[in-house]
């Protein structure tokens, strides 16, 4: 899993998402097919799925892009799922990688993590 804490440019208005790229190379990059990878260096990356679990067993989905530039992000989606989502600076989110659906992600949130259970994020 990885794991961070939102910041300001997290959250701007139609800012990516930046993935820490040591821990997304040692612990998704490593898991996914490698047509997806070699996609994920192209000029539109690739659409993924992203499912996200909160509490309860309901999840909301969402189709984001994720593409490597000189870092892995999310883009084209991402600002719209923080603000639906209403996350803040300071948030913690973490991202686990689907292996069975290959082109899905777990996420936990910060009341998540403090009662050790998991939302999804699906690529």
């Amino acid at each position: 899993m990885i794991h961070g804490s939102l910041t300001d440019s997290d959250l701007c208005y139609g800012g990516p998402l930046n993935l820490p790229k040591r821990d997304f190379e040692s612990y998704i990059l490593s898991e996914m097919e490698n047509v997806m990878v070699q996609n994920l260096g192209s000029s539109n990356g690739v659409e993924v799925k992203i499912y996200i679990l909160e509490e309860g067993y309901e999840a909301d989905d969402y189709t984001i892009t994720l593409i490597k530039k000189t870092s892995y992000k999310f883009i084209a989606g991402w600002s719209n799922i923080a603000k639906a989502k209403g996350y803040i600076t300071g948030d913690e989110i973490g991202l686990l990688w689907d292996k069975i659906a290959e082109n899905s992600f777990f996420v936990l949130s910060s009341s998540l993590f403090n009662c050790q259970r998991a939302f999804q994020i699906f690529i």
